[in-house]
């Protein structure tokens, strides 16, 4: 079942992510960014409402197959982007908030 996941997750981002320089590496895979996400603080999305901070950052998409962790660098329409922190693992793609360098 997992390489069902995994085949829709690669046919997403084939879809609404751009072509980008994982690590390095002289291939491309497709990574997409969102620009603007709202993170909230401690308790999810209600913490906005109880005073916690939220900060809007954005956010990139990786196929976890590449193994992506924070501090890792990617190259997207001639922007060089450092994976921050980890967002959201689902076992199939990491959402990482990123910072462009």
């Amino acid at each position: 079942m997992l390489g069902v996941f995994q085949d829709m997750a690669i046919g997403i981002l084939d879809l609404i992510g751009e072509d980008a320089f994982f690590a390095g590496s002289p291939t491309p895979t497709k990574i997409n960014i969102e620009h603007g996400v709202q993170l909230a603080g401690i308790g999810g999305d209600e913490a906005v409402y109880k005073g916690d901070m939220a900060v809007n950052r954005d956010v990139a998409t990786v196929l976890s197959s590449l193994r992506p962790k924070a501090k890792d660098t990617f190259v997207q329409n001639g922007r060089t982007y450092r994976l921050e922190f980890l967002v959201e693992d689902n076992g199939v793609t990491r959402r990482f908030a990123i910072m462009e360098v």
